[in-house]
C-alpha cells in the first residue's frame, strides 16, 4: 500500500473549524454509514491534500468524517482518488493521516451514485485511536432519466420484440406480473427482422413448406429462431404457426410496444433479410449495414400502420456484438442510436429509454458484463431495470409492486412441512391478499395455493 507522511495544513478560519467539528467520532457520519464503533475522542476537522502526481486527479472530493464539508473541499469538485491520504486535527493540535484501504459494497446489488471506501485511521501519537469508517467518493456520472412520455400499469398490455435485451426486460416485467409477450418468433436481432415480425403478426398467413429450409438434421425458417426448428417438417411447421398466431394475437391486444434494436448489420439471403442464419455456409448470404434513413423509413410505415394507436418504446441493447469487430459495432450501434433518436423526435407516440447509455456511460466497467464480456450481468440488468421503473410504470404499478413481489416469492417458498396446519394458514392469507389486488393477474399463484391446501388437508 502507498504509504507516505502528509504535511499538515493549518485551520485558518476558526468558525470554520467549529463548524467542520459538529460531531465527535463516537459518532461518526459519511452517507450515513459506519462499519465499525468509533473512538470517543473529538476529530476537529477533516483536510484534503494533494495526491502524489501521476493519479488522475488532484483533490479528493468528499466530507469531513462527520459529513461537514470544510475548507478546500468546497472548492475541490468531484473527483476520483486512489491510495490518497488525508489529514484529522485533533483537539490537542497534533495531526493524524488516514488512507483508503480498500473498495467495499454495502449490499450485493449496491450500484449507487457513492462508489464506499472503507478508511483506516493512523495513529501517530495523538489521542485519536484508529477505527475504520465508511467513506464515499463520487467515481462516476449517473445516468438521470427523466419520466418517458408513456407508462406502463397492470391494466397495460405489453409486445416485447427485439435483441436478448428485450428479453431480460420483458422478463423482469413478467417476473412483476404485468402482461407481457416477449420475442413470439425468437430474438431479433436487427430492425429488418423485428418489421419483418410485425407484418406476420399484423397479417399471420400460415407458414408453409417450402419457406422451410432442411440441412440433413432439422427443419428451419430463416424468419424464425432455431428453437423453432425441428427433425420433421410438420413439427417445425406446427411449432412456427403456433408462434405466428400467438404474435398475432399480442400484437393485436398490445398497447405498448417494447422494441429493442441490436445490430443495424444484417445478413441477406435472396434479397431478404433474415432472423438467423442458421449455421448455413456464409457464401448463402451477403452483409451490408442498414443506413439510419432506411430504418427510419421502414418503422415510420409500420408506425403508420399495424402499430398506430400504440405507444411504443424504443431502446438500443448495450450487448456488444463482437463478431462485426468492435469498430463495426460501434459504427452499428452509432446507426441505431441516430435511428432511434429520430423515430423519437418525429413520432408523438416513440419515446426512447437509454438502456445503452446506462450501461456503456453509467456503469462504464466490465465488471457489470458476464463472463463473454460481451453481455451484460445480471447486477447490470437488474440496475437497468431499477432505472426502467420510475422512469416508465405508472404511479400505481409502482405502489402495487412491494405487495406483488411478497405474492410471487411466497408463492416460490417450499416449506419445511407443506401437511401442517401452518403452512395451510400461510396459503389461505396469500389467497386473501390475492383478492385485494383484482388488477394483477395472479392466476397461477392463486391455482398453487389453492392446490396446496386440497393437497394437503
Amino acid at each position: 500500500m502507498y504509504k507516505r507522511q502528509p504535511q499538515c495544513k493549518q485551520l485558518v478560519d476558526s468558525q470554520q473549524h467549529r463548524r467542520a467539528v459538529g460531531r465527535s467520532p463516537a459518532q461518526p457520519r459519511a452517507e450515513g454509514h459506519a462499519l465499525a464503533e468509533a473512538d470517543s475522542h473529538p476529530v476537529h476537522a477533516v483536510m484534503p491534500l494533494h495526491q502524489p502526481e501521476g493519479f488522475e486527479t488532484d483533490v479528493f472530493f468528499g466530507s469531513a468524517v462527520h459529513g461537514q464539508p470544510f475548507g478546500a473541499e468546497l472548492r475541490a469538485g468531484r473527483s476520483g482518488a486512489h491510495h490518497l491520504h488525508l489529514v484529522i486535527k485533533a483537539r490537542n493540535g497534533e495531526h493524524d493521516g488516514f488512507q483508503i484501504v480498500k473498495p467495499v459494497r454495502t449490499t450485493a446489488q449496491d450500484v449507487e451514485t457513492q462508489i464506499y471506501f472503507a478508511v483506516c485511521f493512523q495513529n501517530h501519537r495523538t489521542k485519536v485511536r484508529n477505527f475504520v469508517h465508511l467513506y464515499a467518493m463520487k467515481f462516476r456520472t449517473e445516468i438521470e432519466i427523466t419520466s418517458l412520455g408513456v407508462k406502463i400499469g397492470y391494466e397495460n398490455r405489453v409486445l416485447a420484440l427485439g435483441s436478448c435485451f428485450a428479453a431480460h426486460i420483458a422478463r423482469k416485467l413478467a417476473g412483476a406480473k404485468f402482461r407481457v409477450a416477449e420475442n413470439p418468433s425468437g430474438i431479433l436481432f436487427n430492425p429488418l427482422s423485428i418489421a419483418a415480425a410485425i407484418r406476420s403478426y399484423a397479417d399471420p398467413a400460415p407458414v408453409t413448406r417450402g419457406e422451410l429450409g432442411f440441412d440433413g438434421e432439422v427443419w428451419h425458417h430463416f424468419g424464425f429462431h432455431g428453437d423453432f426448428s425441428a427433425p420433421t417438417a410438420d413439427e417445425a411447421l406446427q411449432k412456427m404457426n403456433a408462434a405466428r398466431q400467438a404474435g398475432a394475437d399480442a400484437l393485436r391486444t398490445a398497447d405498448r410496444i417494447v422494441l429493442t434494436f441490436g445490430t443495424a448489420w444484417v445478413y441477406e439471403r435472396q434479397g431478404e433479410a433474415v432472423a438467423n442464419c442458421h449455421r448455413r455456409p456464409a457464401a448463402e448470404f451477403s452483409r451490408r449495414r442498414l443506413s439510419v434513413e432506411e430504418i427510419v423509413e421502414t418503422f415510420a410505415e409500420l408506425i403508420e400502420g399495424p402499430l398506430a394507436g400504440k405507444q411504443i418504446i424504443l431502446t438500443v441493447s448495450p450487448v456488444r456484438h463482437t463478431g462485426d469487430t468492435l469498430a463495426g459495432n460501434a459504427v452499428s450501434k452509432a446507426a441505431l442510436r441516430l435511428a432511434a433518436e429520430e423515430l423519437a423526435a418525429a413520432h408523438a407516440a416513440v419515446h426512447y429509454f437509454p438502456a445503452y447509455e446506462v450501461l456503456n456511460d453509467d456503469l462504464r466497467d466490465y465488471r457489470f458484463y458476464a463472463d463473454d464480456l460481451v453481455h451484460p450481468s445480471a447486477q447490470a440488468i437488474q440496475y437497468v431495470w431499477e432505472k426502467f421503473i420510475p422512469a416508465v410504470l405508472s404511479d400505481e404499478a409502482r405502489r402495487l409492486l412491494p405487495d406483488v413481489r411478497h405474492i410471487v416469492v411466497a408463492a416460490a417458498h417450499r416449506p419445511r412441512n407443506p401437511r401442517s396446519e401452518a403452512y395451510r394458514e400461510f396459503c389461505r392469507r396469500r389467497i386473501g391478499e390475492i383478492a385485494a389486488l383484482p388488477q394483477v393477474d395472479f392466476q397461477a399463484e392463486e391455482e398453487y395455493f389453492r392446490r396446496c391446501i386440497e393437497i394437503n388437508s
